[in-house]
């Protein structure tokens, strides 16, 4: 158990996101006036035990001079330190946790501006407590093998039995610079390092707004969690045309 170590947010801002074919780069694309990033790293700013925050940045220095711009002028009182990722999350979450000077390190991907600091707290908790710790969440629909293009007879999974992986992913520092450091490129998220060395990785309940951006049809899901929060309630009538396009 790590009672009092110090931690630092790593915030993964690197990726291009070639899945939203848009023109810009989804973690700048505008929601609620704000660029969708700086959702993350304000969850994280608020968070009384982050002690520092790492947001690693395309190797683009135009794009990463945008990102860096974007996050100040949306997140004036968090200090940031900005350093580049590299060709793939492997990379980058390896820049992230080497740049880092907390003990423990929280690994984030900065597609997920819906974290809330009560999870950012109980991921910290686990961490503490275990060396590792990821947030979970039970799927909620029939999960079934595809064999042939078609569906597998038999293989429906029960969903006790399957979990989806969320971020942030807490580790003592030093675990997971190790792992990443041999780990090959093809890695899921940055616990898989861990696992594949045979170490154990607790879990937590996560949240099911944690939603990551990874398809256009997310904004609009993403757009009404972030504005159902705005008005502190939910959103009854919310218009998915408002949403960024």
């Amino acid at each position: 158990m790590i009672a009092s170590a110090a931690v630092t947010a790593v915030v993964l801002a690197a990726g291009r996101g070639q899945r939203m074919a848009s023109d810009r780069p989804k973690l700048l694309l505008p929601i609620a006036g704000r660029p969708l990033l700086a959702f993350s790293v304000e969850a994280f700013a608020a968070c009384p035990e982050v002690d520092e925050i790492v947001l690693v940045t395309p190797a683009d220095e135009p794009l990463a001079a945008a990102i860096e711009c974007a996050v100040c002028r949306h997140v004036p009182a968090a200090e940031i330190r900005f350093v580049p990722g590299g060709a793939t999350r492997r990379a980058s979450s390896l820049a992230g946790v080497r740049a880092a000077t907390g003990a423990i390190v929280l690994v984030h991907d900065g597609a997920r501006p819906c974290v809330t600091t009560h999870l950012v707290t109980r991921v910290i908790e686990g961490t503490r407590m275990a060396g590792a710790c990821v947030p979970v969440v039970t799927p909620h629909d029939t999960l079934r093998i595809v064999e042939g293009g078609l569906l597998a007879a038999g293989s429906a999974v029960r969903g006790r039995d399957r979990v989806a992986v969320q971020t942030p992913q807490g580790f003592v520092r030093e675990r997971i610079v190790d792992a990443l450091a041999v780990a090959d490129e093809d890695l899921p998220d940055d616990a898989e390092a861990l696992l594949r060395r045979g170490e154990s990785v607790s879990m937590i309940e996560g949240e099911r707004e944690n939603v990551k951006l990874t398809m256009r049809e997310d904004l609009s899901l993403i757009a009404a969690i972030l504005s159902a929060r705005r008005a502190g309630a939910a959103a009854p009538g919310f218009d998915p045309s408002s949403a960024p396009r």
